[in-house]
């Protein structure tokens, strides 16, 4: 009776929201009824439809970033769903420098009434209701929209059928794997289970789309406000990480949420839990045929970059700025067309994530015989400049929990945990089931159109340096000295000539082993991950002073705002130049290089910007291809000494969340000398213990994290499809069978083989795993899908900023002729020579071992030098 009394209350409260919305009438609701809605709300808040939440106030503000950024937009109104508690919005006073702050701290919820009708910019067949926050100001007021249509046709009901064909153990000629017997789990999947879902089914793509260019914020977030991963090296940055699918997203129709998305008890939290904070990109600014050459808007007038990336493109001003959705090449490829993760083309489940890792996959430590471990790190740091997206947090807020010894446990929605073999030989014997999995937080394209469920990249997408100052000017704020345009440093008092970044001391997340020794604060929160990305973290904070303080002399009139902005702009095209003189060149080899027009100029001016490119951030990028990185890390990183002789070693799982090696005499210079003198690994499918079976494991634990399944569940999460399809989208040979895979002579044959014993079909390998196991290109360090697809990213960040240092264009923003010249003196062995104290030789090409022959050994004083003369 009681069931059957609360859902009429909904249907009435339901007719008589559609009047006030249709007539706009008073609101007919009595404050007995909503009291009782509060009621039954509080008994069992998880089958609330997103109507129910919308009538019983439970919305969040979009974030205040997002607020400003489309304040002065003459858009129609959009809406905004959200359940579950988002991320705060921190007090710039005080930020958060670690994942653990972010995960735990929870926003604000506003109680938001109807205030009146809006009939302006109203399409056609919806109607729009206004919302204002009780408690706010005017000029709160947030647009709601609510949508009412006919009816669609009644959902398909999608079958899944996890059922897998009978393995036959093979042997393999490798060392690098545990071969174990046949899981037990797959005894349990034998039987046929059910999933109903509000869905259509996955439409296959087999040729490119165009991206989505949408580059509108869809998940309230401020600077620092929500939980991160990186894609180049270490994946998740906190101790607990991921788990299982929400049931629906919205469907893949290009159409906005209908009536009956308002109410369908089934999979309303999945709607309601996703942040659809969206607005239509709109027509271009200017005329993109030559857009500098009228009336220029405000954005153009920008001399120096945004923190946010905003104004970057004076067309599309919001392309390549934070919260932007990740652009896709192929459609995503979702079990149910609309979110649900990744399944075989068999409608059967993929293998464990953690299966595939151990025994696809290896652990062998096998060196490189051309890279350092200083190759290996330039491109983790180049990751956190370019790439992070923020993970969805639970009903309650929070990381949710997906791992549980009760099997009968409802797991969060934004759980997709892994599920871990019967016979591992880690983590069995500690009685082991699963490791923790959260989903990425879902965004939606321009206008929140209904699609398939995306992901948001929380970083601009430039190589700008956001990484060393921040990714907002309150952040910026919080790092400068506001002395001669500098960066505020820490001085350990036992090593006065060393200046390391600033302390941190709320980081709940580091190790300490004192209370004076404290983790770093950053433009990136990442930067205590691990030594490697502390260290250079560190060497470009000091490039940036050094920068400073040069052009102070050279300009002692300048202010401190002056010299700050100069020394950033040189900064970060110093980057720049590094990221495509002398990295991308190895990874990808001089073929690839040249062919997808990454070489530089040795003089004159880059003409080949192009405003019409979107230079955001790729999902299979961010995903999959970027994150071959974790292949290089070594077991351990080298203490040398200034003439490369090993002191010492430390293990990488002993410094996640410790940075504190850069506290010890001659500590940071000591770590350098190693990373230049010490090979990284190799990119195949072998990855060090270190991150397989111990990443980010706790002091005390004898376990930790897996990195590689993680990786491959994110791109599951992802909706990414399988690897030959985007073998097909770069003009690869493609196989239809793993018979067909072995002739292809496109991984080593024992690779082949073992996927074979684990996967059902060739189509259903994941693109991470095989994309790391490809033969090299000619001259690189990749296979060539992961060529393709890196290649295809920097193109974009390239050809697509308009702060590019080598640009030839007619704003304030290009830099001189002078000015370009320093830039091209500009090496990673200059660099590293000019902010390593102890440093007075170098080879010359440091992200290469040193050879007698190909790459000697030089004094640091006969590297070319910039002067900086503005």
């Amino acid at each position: 009776m009681q069931f059957v009394r609360v859902r009429s209350i909904w249907r009435i409260l339901a007719t008589q929201l559609i009047l006030v919305l249709v007539l706009g009438q008073q609101s007919p609701f009595s404050s007995e009824l909503i009291e009782q809605l509060k009621a039954a709300k509080a008994r069992d808040h998880h089958q609330l439809t997103p109507m129910q939440f919308f009538l019983t106030g439970h919305f969040i503000a979009p974030s205040q970033r997002a607020i400003e950024r489309n304040s002065n937009r003459q858009t129609t109104p959009t809406f905004h769903f959200e359940a579950s508690l988002s991320p705060s919005t921190f007090d710039d006073s005080n930020p958060p420098d670690s994942p653990q702050q972010e995960l735990t701290t929870q926003r604000r919820v506003r109680p938001i009434r109807f205030q009146r009708i809006i009939s302006e910019e109203v399409p056609a067949g919806q109607i729009v209701a206004s919302s204002v926050d009780e408690n706010a100001s005017d000029d709160a007021t947030q647009q709601v929209r609510v949508i009412m249509s006919p009816p669609r046709s009644p959902p398909r009901q999608l079958q899944f059928v996890t059922r897998r064909k009978k393995r036959v153990k093979k042997s393999t000629t490798t060392t690098t794997t545990t071969e174990s017997p046949e899981d037990d789990d797959d005894e349990q999947e034998d039987e046929s289970t059910t999933v109903k879902t509000t869905t259509q089914r996955p439409t296959t793509t087999t040729t490119p789309t165009t991206p989505r260019t949408s580059t509108t914020p869809t998940t309230p977030s401020t600077e620092e406000d929500s939980t991160t991963e990186e894609a180049f090296f270490f994946d998740e940055t906190t101790t607990t990480l991921q788990p299982i699918a929400t049931a629906q997203q919205f469907s893949r129709k290009k159409s906005n949420p209908t009536a009956e998305d308002l109410s369908t008890t089934a999979t309303s939290l999945s709607l309601i839990r996703q942040s659809c904070l969206a607005t239509a990109e709109g027509a271009p600014k200017v005329p993109l045929d030559n857009p500098f050459s009228g009336p220029l808007p405000e954005c153009a007038k920008l001399k120096y970059r945004s923190f946010d990336g905003t104004c970057n493109n004076i067309a599309f001003p919001d392309r390549g700025a934070t919260d932007a959705v990740l652009l896709r090449t192929l459609e995503p490829n979702y079990a149910d067309g609309q979110g649900m993760p990744r399944i075989s083309i068999s409608k059967a489940v993929l293998p464990s994530a953690r299966e595939v890792s151990k025994r696809v996959g290896g652990d062998a430590d096998v060196s490189s015989l051309t890279t350092t471990q200083m190759f290996m790190q330039f491109g983790q740091f180049i990751d956190h400049d370019v790439t992070n997206t923020a993970r969805m947090q639970g009903i309650g807020g929070g990381t949710p929990q997906c791992c549980f010894e009760d099997a009968t446990t409802k797991l969060d929605p934004a759980c997709f945990p892994i599920q871990i073999p019967q016979d591992d030989a880690v983590f069995s014997p500690l009685k082991q089931t699963c490791l923790e999995f959260v989903r990425s937080l879902a965004g939606h394209g321009p206008g929140c159109n209904r699609g398939p469920r995306e992901q948001t990249n929380q970083n601009t997408a430039f190589i700008d340096g956001s990484a060393i100052y921040g990714l907002s000017s309150n952040r910026a704020n919080i790092l400068r000295s506001k002395k001669l345009g500098m960066l505020k440093t820490f001085t350990p008092d036992d090593n006065p000539h060393y200046n390391l970044l600033p302390r941190n001391p709320t980081n709940s997340e580091c190790v300490q082993p004192t209370k004076t020794q404290m983790c770093f604060k950053a433009g990136d929160i990442r930067a205590n991950v691990h030594l490697g990305i502390a260290q250079m973290q560190t060497l470009w904070l000091r490039q940036h002073n050094r920068v400073a303080e040069t052009l102070h002399d050279l300009n002692p009139n300048w202010d401190d705002e002056k010299l700050y902005e100069e020394a950033r702009r040189i900064t970060g095209a110093q980057l720049q130049h590094i990221a495509y003189k002398e990295f991308l060149p190895v990874l990808l080899g001089d073929e690839i290089t040249n062919k997808w027009g990454l070489r530089l100029l040795n003089e004159g001016r880059f003409t080949g910007y192009n405003i019409s490119l979107n230079p955001g951030i790729l999902n299979e990028f961010a995903t999959a291809a970027y994150r071959v990185g974790h292949t290089m890390v070594p077991k351990a990183f080298r203490k040398s000494s200034k003439d490369y002789k090993i002191r010492s070693t430390v293990s990488v799982k002993s410094t996640y969340f410790h940075p504190f090696t850069l506290y010890d005499k001659d500590g940071f210079d000591e770590v350098i000398f190693g990373m230049v003198s010490s090979p990284s690994n190799e990119v195949d499918v072998n990855f060090v213990d270190d991150l397989n079976d111990h990443l980010f494991q706790a002091p005390g634990e004898t376990s930790g994290l897996d990195l590689t399944a993680i990786n491959i569940q994110r791109g599951r999460d992802h909706g990414v499809a399988g690897w030959m399809k985007w073998r097909q989208i770069c003009g690869l040979p493609v196989a239809s069978s793993f018979e067909e895979l072995k002739r292809l002579n496109a991984i080593p044959d024992d690779v082949a083989s073992r996927m074979e014993e684990h996967y059902d079909d060739v189509a259903d390998v994941d693109l991470y795993i095989a994309g790391a196991a490809e033969n090299h290109v000619t001259g690189g360090m990749v296979g060539p899908t992961f060529a393709c697809l890196i290649a295809e990213q920097f193109r974009r960040l390239k050809m697509g900023d308009r702060f590019w240092y080598e640009n030839d264009l007619p704003l304030a923003s290009t830099l001189s002729d002078d000015q370009l010249e320093d830039i091209r003196k500009t090496s990673m062995a200059q660099i590293l020579c000019d902010n390593t104290p102890l440093m007075d030789s170098i080879q010359r090409q440091a992200f290469l071992l040193p050879n007698p022959r190909t790459n000697p050994v030089v004094s640091c004083k006969s590297l070319p030098q910039p002067t900086y003369n503005t």
